[in-house]
């Protein structure tokens, strides 16, 4: 506030605004509507949980963001996918949109693209930046794996905790597996998460140290606006993080384990992995061996 010589307000009261051409009800923040301007700011990337020419950016900010709880259960309940931009077009005739910006991460989680957006601009523009956004979408360059561990997970590094287009959208979407990771290790939740846990239920293996960091109510509650509560389920905990790891090898030939380890899915610049991939890796161009104080696999 002493800054920018203006208050700073934030509140979660939504105003019923009106609704969609399909029946929709569609809320807005209270500050939002009695505001003089509104500018927007929100990252434009592939979303968790359904696929359209428009997914997570400045529109999701508005009917989502901007909706507060009981914007984003109306959405999520009618179909985020199908809804999310006419909820925002609702929204934009009800306040005094100024414009907004958009941004794009690259494959290290930085920002790529910061691109100014008018009011009349925003739908094109997101859709061509969201093809952008899947060129940068960090993967794991394997399609088959044993087991993946996922060093830590959060709000900070996805909405959904982790990433599924990363760790592989059938695990939220269901379906035939793109990425076929058999079994799923995660082992910490980053302190920014404030115990929100939500997609720990996408993991098949965690630690004690992660689940006695979850905060129960606000995880739920994440879960309940969303209307997915697969996504909090608890996998199979173990006491420390080797038993986890060890756990998850042991369902496998030791010998031939597929096995790659990852910091988180928004970085993923650098993996450690295990013998059996070394064959495919070293014929990769987009791989290559960095040194290491433990001298073993560790690639990027």
């Amino acid at each position: 506030e002493e800054a920018l010589n203006v208050p700073i307000k934030s509140c979660v009261d939504a105003v019923l605004v009106g609704q969609t051409p399909s029946g929709v009800p569609v809320y807005c923040d209270k500050y939002a509507l009695e505001a003089d301007g509104v500018f927007l700011f929100n990252r434009v990337k592939p979303h968790t949980g359904f696929r359209a020419p428009i997914e997570s950016g400045l529109s999701k900010m508005m009917a989502v963001g901007m909706g507060k709880v009981r914007g984003a259960e109306e959405a999520h309940r009618a179909g985020l996918g199908h809804h999310l931009v006419e909820m925002a077009d609702v929204i934009a005739n009800k306040i005094n949109l100024l414009g907004g910006i958009a941004s794009v991460d690259n494959f290290q989680g930085e920002a790529l693209v910061l691109k100014g957006v008018k009011p009349e601009e925003r739908k094109e523009i997101e859709k061509e930046l969201l093809k952008l956004a899947w060129e940068q979408l960090p993967k794991v360059p394997f399609n088959h794996l044993h087991v993946l561990i996922v060093d830590q997970m959060g709000k900070n590094i996805s909405g959904s905790g982790m990433d599924v287009n990363v760790i592989g959208i059938h695990r939220r979407l269901g379906g035939n597996p793109v990425q076929r990771y058999e079994t799923l290790v995660v082992l910490d939740l980053t302190p920014e998460s404030k115990g929100n846990a939500l997609g720990i239920g996408y993991a098949d293996i965690t630690t004690q140290e992660l689940v006695n960091k979850i905060d129960f109510q606000n995880t739920y509650k994440n879960a309940l606006t969303t209307g997915f509560l697969g996504s909090v389920k608890i996998p199979c905990t173990l006491p420390t993080e080797r038993e986890a790891i060890e756990t998850a090898c042991k369902l496998y030939e030791l010998q031939n384990c597929r096995v790659a380890r990852i910091k988180d899915t928004k970085h993923l610049e650098y993996l450690w992995i295990s013998e059996a991939l070394l064959p495919e890796a070293q014929n990769m161009e987009i791989i290559k061996k960095v040194d290491s104080i433990f001298d073993t696999g560790v690639y990027y």
